[in-house]
């Protein structure tokens, strides 16, 4: 059952979310622990996940199946690092948020797995087994 599944993890997910600085804290707290960093963007070989983002706007007219940008950056590498600086300032705002979300995702695929094991107990209980093996 793959919202079973989905949901499990989920759940899991949202509880990294909430609880991430604690989880974090736990583990560097042993003072033999002299390499650490959390945040976003500091090295991406640990990276817990990771998503390209971009920031997009177009036009196109009608009968013209060609579109072209509207909003662009001459310093574009400037731009993106200081989008990433307002994610590390809002780092603990945008986890709590990003938790929200997930559980609202986790209620739907509940309500939707609590369907499917609606649906197949009524096929389970609607299959009727011969009372006498035929001849």
């Amino acid at each position: 059952m793959k919202n079973l599944d989905t949901l499990n993890g989920l759940v899991h997910d949202l509880n990294v979310l909430r609880s991430y600085k604690d989880i974090f804290k736990k583990a560097t707290s042993d003072s033999s622990c002299d390499k650490k960093g959390m945040g976003f963007n500091l090295d991406d070989r640990f990276a817990a996940f990771s998503c390209k983002i971009s920031f997009d706007s177009w036009r196109g007219y009608f009968g013209n199946s060609g579109c072209s940008n509207v909003i662009s950056f001459q310093e574009s590498k400037e731009v993106s690092k200081s989008f990433v600086r307002y994610l590390k300032a809002h780092e603990q705002e945008i986890m709590h948020w990003m938790a929200d979300d997930i559980l609202r995702t986790a209620d739907e695929i509940k309500k939707e797995a609590l369907k499917e094991i609606e649906s197949a107990n009524e096929f389970i209980n609607s299959i009727e087994f011969p009372k006498e093996a035929p001849q």
